[in-house]
């Protein structure tokens, strides 16, 4: 559905102007006169960005014979204004114009402004103007006796009249019902706080506020400036200066019971819901409720959980809606439906949300100020009636701008965990969708069915206790004498004083050598490590060789076998559209995947995981995870545990306990985030060697059967390595970096490298054809310029044989182990397949095609807490080819 009505219009005089987008809802009609052939178009633009919206109307003829064309496009064009967007027309409005409130304009306003757009509008109207005002309190009376058969109540005044209008509602035979009718306010006041919120206040008898309490200097800068009306809202600023030039203080008894005081938490909570409903449509308006006004909540004699202030107060100021006049923004982290009242008060505290507060005067004179208007100087007490009434609004919530200086990164934060929980509730429905009931017990998720029962929290897998060696001192520490205190004694001889100073000056000369030869131990610790590694270097001290052996152990028994990568053929699976036997073969895996389910979990690795990759040794879950920190875990996921032994004694059990075994080794260095691993690659002709990729811009190789991890390149300028892949033989690496390059290795010679500049923006991943080779040139490095020039020649026909242009980046391209399909994860989120015929690959001619024969809606934002999504085939050349990304994608289709 498009957003936006864009419409050129133009004189013959002036030319043709540009073309003038206008928003759905500030469309006001269309329509088409059929006896003088005219159609029009009325609506709300700016003429200029800081003017006002004005009504405009456009007239043009139709010159065609057929109006029924124009007739029914007219109507479906209102409807799909109105109708399609849950709005009626031609609403029946009651209208209340205060000609005498803020700077006497509500007349003019309403004449000039307001009553045009309701008649372009079809709206019928009921005013009552300045001529039927018989008293003050003329629109409580009204508001208290009319008959609800309005869609809502305008008023063209400031904050007094819509104050009388509540208050007479709350009064109504049926006030729960009148409170339920639409207010829409127009400001014509000095102040036009235009945020309706209800509160309960009760002395006696209960009134309705829907702004805002102000006793001492803030009553006295509304009140008290009634004569500067003329000014508009400048008033209350003259109001103010001249309250705290006299610094009256004002004698009252402050309670309340308090909600919140944190000031950065009411912050937070403010922008999460900000955040929450800019991806929310507008607020509906709830049922209507009938009967009489809700119960109070605290009553007059509760005092539990209640603070109390005596001393002389400079004001007390509580409200609901941030603004209070143009100007001011009183109560910033306001929320319309949080069933809190703003409070501030000076000098005893300065801004708290509370459920309640009453106020009690220790001297009778002093002013008290109800949403603008004066009051008497008594006792009171005030809560909030949550969801009471209701205002209309464009928005459907606050509409200021209020942004702490650390909103950013916040709503950051908050977005990232919106998208994270809203990924979690997709794969929940998609996995039910599956029939994949067990994956999503063994994934800890509630089903839809269970969400509105009595929800339980998955508890966290505990990591096992890892006894640490205790060090034992063989001599004391040496501590410098100006720690040690020395007390000098004054009557010591000349000679003593001369050997202790003496001793004084050598151990300032240790403290300095040990001072230097620590910073230079950091300083190589912060190095990468470029030399070779060995197990016990890589598992590190902590753990100790019990955990070298152990690890050590694992690796011979991987050995045992070599499991080279089997390449698929690249005609199999390959069937006719009708054949049956592929649907067999779905059904058959997804018979298969029904049965997953959760067998161990462990923390393998102490941060954020980077990469991972499966080892392919059949009698071992055998699984390589990469950290933010360069820390390379090893998991054997079905080992038996250690057993753990509790404060008695016993063996230790627990059902959230790890499962299995694993070791951590520090593959890359320092352990910082400058060495996250970005890849991990099995060695597909000797699965006995483990190839990492770090953000140290460095590839290093773990051999099983030596132990040691040695390096086998390194950038030379820093560039980061990004993605790795090797072909079929396990001696062509292909790398691919962050600046757009891709260098080839063969491992077979020295020097060995050659680079090239294909893209200059970063390269997420590579992934080899199973036919790639390699030229024979090493050590070389082209740039963009050169190999764009070199592709456009004969020598290179046939190296580019297709090329797509996602929408947005890609983070990963994969081939499949038939090396005829590909599968893209992109940040357009979608995932996107090609299938190549393999005698494509026996010719050097282009590709036909480029254009993928499908693509999937995936959402490939995985969240802050998780690394970035990247849809792998599944390397089994046994088994229908299918993909995973969080689920299994190939298998959405039912039918196939």
């Amino acid at each position: 559905m498009v957003s936006n009505l864009a419409e050129t219009h133009g004189h013959p005089s002036l030319g043709t102007k540009a073309p003038i987008r206008i928003p759905y809802r500030q469309v006001i009609r269309s329509a088409f006169e059929a006896d003088n052939r005219q159609l029009s178009l009325t609506y709300l633009r700016r003429k200029k960005r800081a003017e006002p919206l004005a009504l405009v109307e456009l007239h043009g003829s139709y010159q065609n014979d057929d109006v029924d064309v124009p007739t029914l496009w007219a109507e479906s064009f209102m409807n799909h204004i109105y109708e399609d967007n849950g709005v009626q027309r031609r609403r029946r409005l009651k209208v209340l114009v205060n000609p005498h409130g803020g700077i006497r304009k509500g007349v003019a306003i309403f004449e000039k402004v307001v009553e045009p757009i309701f008649r372009a509008a079809q709206c019928i109207l009921d005013v009552t103007r300045h001529t039927d005002t018989t008293h003050r309190g003329h629109a409580f009376d009204l508001a208290k006796n009319l008959a609800l058969e309005y869609d809502a109540i305008v008023t063209v005044s400031g904050d007094g009249l819509i104050h009388e209008v509540l208050n007479g509602f709350a009064q109504h035979e049926d006030p729960r019902k009148a409170l339920s009718l639409a207010i829409a306010p127009i400001p014509a006041g000095s102040g036009n706080g235009l945020s309706l919120n209800l509160l309960g206040a009760e002395s006696g008898k209960r009134t309705i506020s829907f702004m805002s309490q102000a006793v001492g200097l803030m009553a006295d800068l509304d009140i008290g400036t009634e004569n500067l009306r003329w000014m508009g809202d400048t008033r209350f600023m003259v109001g103010l200066l001249r309250g705290i030039i006299k610094f009256k203080p004002c004698p009252v008894q402050l309670s309340y019971k308090i909600a919140e005081a944190d000031k950065e938490k009411m912050a937070d909570d403010l922008l999460k819901l900000q955040t929450q409903r800019n991806n929310q449509v507008q607020t509906s308006i709830p049922p209507v409720a009938t009967g009489g006004l809700p119960p109070l909540v605290n009553l007059p004699d509760d005092s539990e959980g209640w603070i109390t202030y005596d001393e002389p107060l400079l004001y007390v100021y509580a409200g609901k809606g941030p603004f209070v006049a143009r100007d001011y923004m009183a109560f910033p982290v306001s929320q319309p439906d949080d069933g809190l009242i703003d409070v501030m008060a000076q000098p005893v505290l300065h801004y708290v949300k509370a459920y309640a507060y009453r106020i009690k005067p220790l001297n009778p004179k002093g002013a008290l100020a109800v949403d603008g208007e004066i009051f008497p100087f008594e006792e009171f007490q005030v809560e909030v009636h949550q969801k009471l009434a209701t205002l209309l609004s464009p928005y459907g919530y606050y509409a200021a701008d209020f942004s702490p200086p650390h909103s950013k990164a916040l709503v950051n934060k908050i977005i990232s965990e919106l998208e994270r929980e809203a990924n979690i509730a997709r794969n929940r429905a998609l996995l039910e969708e599956l029939e994949l009931k067990q994956a999503v017990a063994g994934l800890g998720m509630a089903s839809s069915e269970s969400k509105s029962a009595v929800k339980t929290k998955a508890k966290p897998v505990q990591p096992k206790k890892r006894v640490k060696k205790e060090i034992t001192e063989v001599a004391p520490r040496r501590q410098s004498s100006r720690l040690k205190r020395t007390i000098v004694d004054h009557n010591e001889s000349p000679s003593k004083r001369q050997k202790r100073e003496a001793e004084m000056e050598v151990l300032r000369a240790q403290e300095a050598e040990e001072r230097l030869e620590a910073e230079e131990l950091a300083r190589i610790a912060s190095r990468p490590r470029r030399h070779d590694l060995g197990l016990s270097v890589l598992v590190g001290d902590e753990d100790g060789p019990e955990e070298v052996s152990s690890l050590r152990t694992t690796l011979q028994d991987v050995m045992k076998q070599s499991h080279p990568r089997r390449v698929a053929d690249p005609e199999a699976f390959i069937y006719d559209q009708q054949h049956k036997k592929e649907t067999d073969e779905v059904k058959a895996l997804r018979e298969r995947l029904q049965s997953l389910k959760i067998v161990s979990r462990a923390k393998v690795t102490q941060d954020r995981v980077y990469s991972a990759a499966y080892h392919p040794e059949v009698s071992k879950d055998l699984i390589f995870f990469g950290d933010k920190h360069g820390q390379l875990g090893i998991w054997d996921a079905r080992a038996p545990p250690d057993e753990a032994l509790d404060d008695d004694g016993e063996l230790e059990t627990n059902e959230n306990a790890e499962g299995g075994r694993y070791w951590r080794l520090q593959m890359h260095w320092p352990a910082t985030s400058k060495s996250s691993i970005s890849s991990i690659k099995i060695d597909p002709s000797n699965a006995h060697n483990v190839y990492t990729t770090s953000y140290d811009c460095s590839v290093r190789r773990l051999s099983f059967e030596t132990g040691i991890s040695n390096q086998i390149y390194a950038t030379e300028d820093g560039t980061l390595l990004s993605g790795i892949d090797l072909d079929s033989s396990g001696n062509e690496m292909w790398l691919s970096d962050t600046l757009g390059g891709v260098t080839h290795i063969d491992l077979r010679q020295s020097p060995f490298k050659t680079r090239w500049i294909w893209d200059t923006r970063n390269l997420g991943e590579i992934s080899s054809h199973l036919s790639d080779a390699a030229p024979g040139t090493s050590g070389v490095e082209y740039g963009t310029e050169t190999v764009n020039k070199w592709l456009e020649t004969d020598s290179a026909k046939g190296c580019v044989r297709a090329e797509w242009r996602h929408d947005k980046s890609v983070s990963s391209a994969y081939w499949d182990p038939r090396g005829r399909s590909i599968v893209s994860t992109s940040y357009d989120d979608k995932l996107r397949l090609w299938e190549i015929p393999s005698e494509r690959f026996a010719s050097p001619e282009p590709f036909p095609s480029s254009r993928p024969f499908s693509q999937l809606a995936h959402d490939c934002q995985t969240g802050k807490w998780l690394t970035i999504l990247r849809a792998q085939w599944s390397p089994n050349p046994d088994v229908y080819p299918h993909f995973t990304g969080d689920l299994l994608a190939r298998l959405t289709d039912k039918e196939k």
